[in-house]
């Protein structure tokens, strides 16, 4: 498993990373407008929502690291209440809301809409970086695709 920023040098490399993702988002969607192709097109799509989600999960590592947050001792399960939010579940396990979209990516949720008894699992924050990677992993293949996408438009395929 990752482990959480410990060090100075990873909290700035992470920092950069965040960085280069949002340029990246950024080109992307300058891209997006010239594609005429739907399946180029929903590539491209899936290709910046990757990148978002590893840009996503990476600023939350750097807000824990900041903000000094410790983490839950294992995952605990919740079964959601009638009108409970993502960010007020964050509230209550990790003392801040902006990690609501740990509990969304890790669980896999399609919706931020939750249903009354819809059970969720609150990861460890230790567990995070791991969530992180595998959205790094959805990143590269999607990478690939892109520049698949690009060869094939500069080389006329």
């Amino acid at each position: 498993m990752a482990e959480l920023l410990t060090t100075n040098e990873q909290y700035l490399a992470a920092k950069r990373l965040v960085e280069v993702c949002t340029t990246t988002i950024g080109n992307a969607y300058s891209l997006i407008t010239s594609l005429s192709n739907d399946k180029e097109i929903t590539q491209m799509q899936n290709f910046i929502d990757s990148i978002s989600n590893v840009k996503l999960g990476y600023w939350g590592l750097i807000t824990i690291y900041e903000k000094g947050l410790k983490p839950l001792e294992e995952e605990e399960k919740y079964y959601v209440q009638q009108g409970v939010t993502l960010p007020e579940i964050a509230i209550a396990f990790y003392g801040k809301q902006e990690l609501w979209q740990y509990i969304y990516y890790y669980n896999q949720l399609t919706t931020d809409i939750l249903t009354v008894g819809q059970e969720l699992i609150i990861p460890n924050v230790g567990n995070l970086p791991e969530t992180v990677l595998h959205q790094a992993e959805i990143f590269s293949a999607d990478l690939t695709n892109f520049y698949g996408i690009l060869e094939g438009r500069i080389t006329g395929n």
